[in-house]
């Protein structure tokens, strides 16, 4: 049911562009077009009022309409007579018969932005009291239908690259919907069309072997290995071998040739695991490797070719290595042709309540039990620092449900800080207000105090961000 707000020529515009500031928070635009037009017809008192889509001169459409019933044909004829002209005014004549009070100079007037129009009919004194009032409800349409193609692209976006990587692929399920996962699927489907070097930056935990498998398991080279190396687990006097197989002979114990790493990823995809503790000594032979991709065996002559898509993962700044003399810079160039960022799990609250929900589930099924959550729970996780990221929830969840009573439970705020006594500690929690209000504060000094920086930041409007500098109460030098 719509509400309407009186606003006679003596009322305060700003009550009226309240109103219909609201009608444009409706989800789908059609519906919060209408409303608008109704806003502008029984609150402000034209006779007629059209959305008109004009992203083709030569044959508008009115998206909404609210007045007489035999009018939008009428209008829309002299609508796109004004477009041809360019003209955002005509007399009507036939608005004197309407018994109009104040109307020296009654007709259609029309308020252009980049493919739209808001077209009202009237006396002229409501258009001139009213037309400060017109310019902002026609650029707070912009502002809507703008909105309005971002929430098309993304939903486009979810619904062709939020895949789940299946069981086929011997890995979990990718989990979010979050604007910083839909960003990060839509890079990962990009980036598995190449086979360009591809660096995944991100803490513990946030999942970075999960990507460089979703990569390969989305590439051309899918049918193949993906072989992962983990650079902080094996020893520097194994490394080569390791990494390029042996020769029969080429040391104690070596009674026939094996093969390397490298070798095994022919076709494939080489995934190295925390690239920044690769010895300092492997280096070399490593960006000769993603260079020339061929090596020699440990003890060998014969040069073996090899074709691999080369991926890394990193929780350290390599830039700072470098400075520090701990990470080839020659290496780095070579191997950073595509650094791709994962969120850390404070980034995507948001998907939270998914991920316990996937891992619950899981779980559920491995233990079969039912186990539920109450809203409290869920309240706590999500305000909770997450400083292992999604590894820490995953455990988490794990263990509430494996403490659970049998067959069926819910789990309770008593519960929760029984089991993971760390969620309750005040020091690793924040408001969702805090997060938000030092997210703020942050992008506002990042920016220098600029606020149209800041608000592009944020990837937020500038009324967005006028009303959060108000609602922290954070001042703008």
């Amino acid at each position: 049911m719509q509400t309407m707000v009186e606003c006679d020529m003596d009322s305060n515009i700003s009550n009226c562009l309240y109103a219909i500031s609201k009608s444009l928070l409706k989800v789908d635009f059609a519906t919060a077009a209408g409303d608008v037009a109704n806003e502008l017809r029984t609150g402000i008192g034209f006779l007629n009022v059209a959305i008109v889509e004009t992203k083709d001169n030569n044959k508008p459409r009115i998206l909404a309409y609210s007045g007489e019933k035999n009018k939008p044909a009428k209008m829309l004829e002299l609508i796109s007579q004004m477009i041809k002209t360019g003209s955002t005014y005509a007399e009507q004549a036939d608005l004197e018969e309407k018994n109009i009070k104040n109307n020296p100079s009654a007709g259609i007037a029309m308020v252009v932005i980049p493919g739209w129009a808001i077209v009202v009919e009237g006396a002229g004194s409501l258009l001139q009291k009213n037309s400060t009032l017109l310019q902002t409800v026609a650029n707070l349409l912009e502002l809507r239908s703008q909105i309005q193609i971002i929430d098309n692209e993304i939903s486009t976006i979810y619904s062709k690259h939020s895949y789940t990587l299946t069981e086929e692929n011997k890995f979990p399920e990718i989990v979010g919907k979050s604007r910083n996962m839909l960003k990060l699927f839509s890079m990962v489907n990009s980036v598995a069309k190449s086979d360009s070097p591809v660096v995944i930056y991100g803490q513990s935990g946030t999942g970075k072997e999960l990507i460089a498998r979703a990569i390969h398991y989305n590439s051309t080279r899918k049918n193949h290995s993906i072989m992962a190396i983990n650079s902080s687990a094996i020893p520097d006097a194994l490394f080569e071998a390791e990494l390029f197989g042996y020769e029969k002979g080429a040391f104690t114990g070596a009674a026939m040739r094996k093969k390397g790493l490298v070798e095994l990823a022919d076709g494939g995809t080489l995934f190295f695991d925390e690239i920044g503790d690769l010895p300092i000594s492997v280096q070399p032979k490593l960006l000769r490797l993603i260079q020339e991709k061929t090596f020699l065996r440990v003890g060998g002559t014969q040069t073996v070719a090899v074709d691999f898509r080369f991926i890394a993962a990193t929780n350290k700044n390599l830039e700072r290595m470098i400075k520090e003399g701990t990470f080839r810079e020659d290496l780095y160039y070579r191997i950073n042709v595509i650094p791709i960022k994962l969120p850390a799990l404070s980034e995507r609250r948001e998907d939270i309540p998914l991920l316990v929900s996937h891992f619950r589930e899981q779980f559920c099924n491995i233990n079969n039990k039912s186990v539920k959550f109450t809203p409290k729970v869920i309240e706590t996780l999500i305000k909770y620092s997450w400083p292992g990221n999604i590894r820490e929830l995953k455990n988490i969840i794990e263990r509430l449900v494996v403490m659970a009573p049998p067959l069926s439970s819910t789990i309770t705020g008593i519960d929760l800080s029984e089991i993971v006594p760390t969620l309750n500690g005040k020091a690793d929690m924040m408001s969702l207000s805090q997060i938000e209000k030092n997210a703020v504060s942050r992008a506002l000094k990042a920016a220098d105090e600029n606020k149209e920086k800041t608000a592009r930041l944020l990837e937020i409007t500038m009324r967005q961000l006028n009303y959060k500098l108000v609602k922290y109460n954070i001042k703008v030098k």
